[in-house]
């Protein structure tokens, strides 16, 4: 038979989770004479590109001179700038331990430990013009944390903070990362990830090669982080998967950036179209 509905309920193991979830109850394809008449209640996951959003930044931007500038780099930066993502993790292990069973190396295994492997977010992204991405890891790093020479944060020197305003919030940010299905409408898996803050700037190094003009420089920014990844955060990603606006995913749908030709070329009078209006005018008529 087709199985009209191949999803699972959303009770039990489910519970919380991605909607379009294949109930694994239903028959599979690996058999003596495979059916094809289950694809549906078969259908292989794609693991799709990690979504990052900014929740909360760091305390510290609250008092710099330009907190909307240091908000709007670093969502930037996350949000639109990153190309690569990695080091999110929700693996689970189970720790085992048991006595011999008889003298032929079998055992009687128990497990002993659950444990959830931590995530270590990892961000790539080609550097900027300036050393623009560096250069605010670096103020984060010197301003919110400590100074290399000083070890002070650097934001004291502003007179705006108290030693009450220092706590484990002050220099680290919340991000939501969120694995979507096809349709960025259901958050496959998702973590939400605070206490997020760079280990570095990345490597710093300056160099020559007599036998180029330079170099590109692409980045990978490790950052730090406490990880919830509980029904609550699946909640979370979805609601901040549907408050996006599908109808903007097109890019044939976008206007394009240029729509008139430059002044200066249209001036210029040796074009296409100034032959064919030369040639217009000459025209034999008979």
């Amino acid at each position: 038979m087709r199985y009209s509905n191949p999803f699972v309920s959303g009770n039990g193991y489910t519970r919380g989770v991605d909607s379009a979830t294949i109930d694994l109850g239903q028959a599979g394809t690996k058999q003596f004479a495979p059916n094809i008449s289950n694809i549906a209640a078969n259908t292989p996951f794609v693991k799709r590109n990690l979504i990052a959003f900014l929740i909360e930044p760091p305390r510290f931007f609250n008092f710099v001179d330009n907190p909307l500038e240091a908000v709007r780099s670093l969502k930037a930066f996350i949000e639109v700038h990153t190309r690569t993502i990695d080091g999110l993790n929700a693996t689970l292990t189970s720790d085992n331990a048991g006595p011999p069973v008889g003298g032929s190396g079998e055992t009687l295994q128990t497990s002993v430990n659950i444990t959830r492997a931590p995530s270590t977010p990892s961000h790539g992204t080609y550097e900027l013009q300036g050393r623009a991405i560096q250069k605010f890891i670096a103020w984060w790093l010197r301003t919110g944390i400590g100074d290399e020479n000083t070890k002070t944060p650097l934001v004291v020197t502003t007179g705006r903070v108290s030693p009450t305003d220092y706590d484990a919030t002050f220099y680290g940010a919340t991000v939501l990362y969120i694995e979507p299905d096809a349709f960025l409408q259901e958050p496959v898996s998702a973590w939400l990830c605070t206490n997020w803050y760079p280990e570095g700037t990345g490597p710093w190094e300056g160099s020559k090669d007599a036998g180029q003009l330079g170099q590109t420089l692409d980045l990978n920014i490790q950052f730090t982080a406490l990880t919830d990844i509980s029904i609550g955060t699946q909640l979370l990603a979805r609601d901040m998967l549907r408050r996006l606006n599908a109808a903007g995913l097109n890019p044939h749908e976008i206007p394009t950036s240029i729509d008139r030709i430059n002044a200066m070329v249209q001036d210029s009078g040796n074009g296409l179209a100034t032959q064919l209006e030369e040639g217009a005018a000459s025209r034999v008529v008979y």
